[in-house]
């Protein structure tokens, strides 16, 4: 199957970054559309004809998934501290305490304003950096590169993301040994344009004169029009004005018009409404997500103010269950 680095099919590229990062050329980088969506590009004077590229897009070569025997969990993490940190019900937290010696390098996603990348810590108690939903597409920078060093040089990798950027890291490692690699990646339902966020922003400092400092897209504290906490309606976004002082803007989701767009999917990453990976099929060894349906499915978990996750553990490495 032609990818976009054939016939430029914006709906062909995840902009998962494996084709970027394997040029042994540097011969391609990620530059933005008019929507904010990174993809691609080609400098033709840098490039040798390798095919490098084409060995890892996600479109020519989809890596192995896994359809069989499933376990599916409900639940959530013991401390309620990181439980109220979390998005939903804390798993990733959880799975990285039991399962992430001191010889782990765990990788994910951090934002700052609305900057989102993926980097790296080597030890646990620097974790919250990743917890938390971003609903946005991260910058994988030089990522999969440093996992397969880490790799290499005898370290167990845990490394988080979206199912395709967890295709990706595996496209990119090729025959690299993956034995003491643990992927975890998050159901996702497409990623918003990152110039919507912008806009955005731009409108916040039109009207308080402030930008970004940090953006909860659930927020647990409270909730508005009646709604049980657990449903974590409020979007909060706290700013920094031109004195210095922090302002919390706090709207109910079904008021807010970022939530509006992105729940009717009209602001969605091309790839996303073609998305290949949206099948009980996956390519990470654990899946999680929030628990949809808990009155239906863990009855004894609803109404907790803290949210709780789905966790669905697709292979059977050492430990894993």
């Amino acid at each position: 199957m032609a990818g976009y680095l054939i016939d430029k099919d914006k709906g062909k590229c995840y902009g998962c970054e494996a084709c970027v990062q394997i040029c042994p050329k540097s011969a391609l980088k990620m530059e933005e559309d008019d929507e904010g969506f990174r993809y691609p590009i080609l400098n033709k004077d840098l490039c040798v004809k390798c095919s490098l590229c084409h060995q890892v897009c996600l479109y020519e070569n989809m890596p192995v998934r896994y359809g069989k025997d499933k376990y599916v969990f409900g639940g959530y993490i013991k401390d309620e501290e990181v439980r109220f940190e979390s998005t939903s019900g804390g798993a990733f937290s959880a799975i990285v305490d039991t399962f992430c010696d001191d010889n782990y390098v765990i990788f994910g996603a951090e934002s700052k304003g609305l900057l989102v990348w993926h980097s790296y810590i080597t030890d646990k108690k620097n974790l919250a950096k990743f917890r938390k939903s971003k609903y946005s597409q991260s910058k994988m920078g030089k990522s999969y590169q440093q996992a397969k060093d880490f790799l290499n040089s005898g370290k167990k990798v845990l490394f988080s993301g979206t199912p395709c950027q967890i295709s990706g890291l595996k496209a990119f490692l090729r025959n690299t040994n993956q034995d003491n690699l643990l992927t975890v990646e998050v159901i996702c339902e497409g990623v918003p344009s990152p110039l919507y966020i912008r806009k955005y922003e731009q409108s916040l400092k039109k009207k308080f004169g402030a930008l970004i400092e940090s953006i909860d897209y659930r927020y647990k504290g409270h909730s508005f029009l009646g709604h049980h906490k657990w449903d974590f309606e409020i979007m909060r976004t706290t700013v920094m004005m031109n004195d210095n002082k922090k302002k919390v803007i706090e709207k109910d989701r079904w008021f807010n018009p970022f939530w509006y767009i992105w729940l009717k999917h009209l602001m969605s990453r091309p790839s996303c409404y073609e998305c290949l990976f949206t099948t009980t099929e996956r390519t990470a060894d654990i899946s999680l997500g929030d628990l949809w349906g808990v009155h239906i499915y863990c009855p004894e978990l609803y109404g907790k103010d803290g949210g709780s996750s789905l966790a669905i553990a697709n292979t059977e490495k050492e430990n894993l269950y």
